[in-house]
């Protein structure tokens, strides 16, 4: 079983869109999965937000990671970063390919 634990390291933020304030305009994100034997990998990235409706805008000081990874969800593919990391814990675990040295040096 893999445990993913999602951050967001930074959000790069717009001062002022249509009178809202500290708006999110880019999320970067980190997906990091690790296995029950402490093996683990990673993938990053950054999903570019839409401008918020102002209707259902949440102030820069009360958003919440359930909010970001919310808004992240359908512009990255959870199930496929979870997927990449699976896969590279897998590879990990049994490589496709080992470097090894020349048996004569």
């Amino acid at each position: 079983m893999i445990t993913y634990t999602w951050s967001f390291p930074s959000l790069d933020t717009k001062p002022s869109v249509e009178g809202l304030t500290d708006v999110v305009h880019v999320v970067h994100w980190r997906l990091r999965g690790e296995d029950a034997n402490g093996v683990s990998a990673e993938v990053y990235g950054s999903a570019t937000m839409e401008a918020p409706d102002p209707a259902s805008f949440t102030p820069f000081q009360d958003l919440t990671e359930a909010d970001v990874l919310a808004w992240i969800a359908g512009e990255i593919g959870i199930d496929e970063q979870k997927a990449i990391v699976t896969d590279r814990i897998a590879a990990k675990i049994n490589p496709p390919v080992v470097a090894k040295a020349a048996p004569w040096a």
